[in-house]
């Protein structure tokens, strides 16, 4: 189990970038899919904290998928998000070895942008992937 929550920590706090200040609001494109990408990793978060097999964590892994491929990001985010969907990708499949790899980060105004705007999204409960100092 202790395994498993180590497992969500890494894939979450490695999608906390590290931001610098906001200058842009962000679209409404980009607003609706970070409630989206917030929601998919809240999810998947719920689902690997109450796993107890490496099944179970794949099998989470594998609705996080599903869950990104539903989504369709603004063009600003059109190369994070399909970087990041094929990074979960090869996580559902060999775990261990893709936490040691580094996690996509969209652009740094991108992520300022989002970075801005996530306390007021409800599924972004920390910690929130792009906040800065995260």
């Amino acid at each position: 189990m202790k395994a498993h929550v180590a497992i969500v920590a890494l894939v979450l706090m490695a999608m906390a970038p590290w931001l610098v200040a906001c200058e842009e609001e962000p679209s409404a494109a980009e607003r609706a899919y970070l409630a989206s990408f917030c929601e998919a990793l809240d999810d998947f978060s719920d689902r690997v904290v109450v796993t107890s097999s490496p099944d179970s964590v794949a099998g989470a892994f594998d609705a996080l998928v599903v869950d990104l491929e539903a989504m369709a990001p603004p063009p600003s985010l059109h190369d994070f998000h399909a970087a990041f969907a094929g990074y979960v990708r090869e996580a559902a499949g060999q775990p261990r070895e893709v936490a040691s790899r580094e996690v996509p980060r969209p652009p740094s105004d991108v992520r300022s942008r989002l970075a801005s705007i996530e306390h007021e999204v409800p599924g972004c409960r920390a910690p929130t992937p792009f906040e800065a100092g995260s």
